[in-house]
């Protein structure tokens, strides 16, 4: 009972920063060994906002990039396509736990990238930012309201 408390009070935390926001928010990002990152996002709620994504952005900044929070945990999996940068997908837990990295996903491929773990959280950063900033599986990704 107390998980489901969990995911319903995060839940209307990212409803809140959506409302009041504009749709964004910040991630901290905690690797096991060196200092944490700070990520701006996009937090895309719906389903229409989750199907779009990062189709057609040119550009993603260092320190930018788009949170996808799930209701409820499951494995997840998205694809590239209409995305002309590479991206790195990190994969969190309901816990913030960092259960898979797809490094630099290759623009416009269709081949799903994901997890067969349940997953809470998907953010998707500029390609090549995780090797650049340490982060690894095992780390932890904090949504802060």
């Amino acid at each position: 009972m107390e998980k489901i408390a969990d995911v319903v009070a995060r839940l209307g935390e990212l409803a809140w920063m959506r409302k009041n926001a504009g749709g964004r928010a910040y991630v901290r990002l905690l690797p096991r060994e060196g200092e944490p990152v700070m990520v701006h996002v996009e937090v895309a709620l719906g389903p229409d906002e989750q199907r779009q994504g990062l189709m057609y952005r040119e550009k993603l900044e260092d320190g930018e990039g788009m949170l996808f929070p799930s209701r409820f945990p499951a494995p997840k999996s998205f694809w590239m396509k209409n995305v002309p940068i590479p991206l790195d997908m990190i994969f969190a837990d309901p816990d913030g736990r960092i259960v898979h990295i797809e490094h630099s996903a290759p623009p416009y491929s269709e081949d799903p990238k994901g997890t067969t773990e349940p997953v809470q959280n998907v953010m998707e950063v500029p390609g090549g930012f995780c090797e650049r900033h340490g982060i690894r599986e095992g780390d932890m990704l904090e949504v802060l309201g």
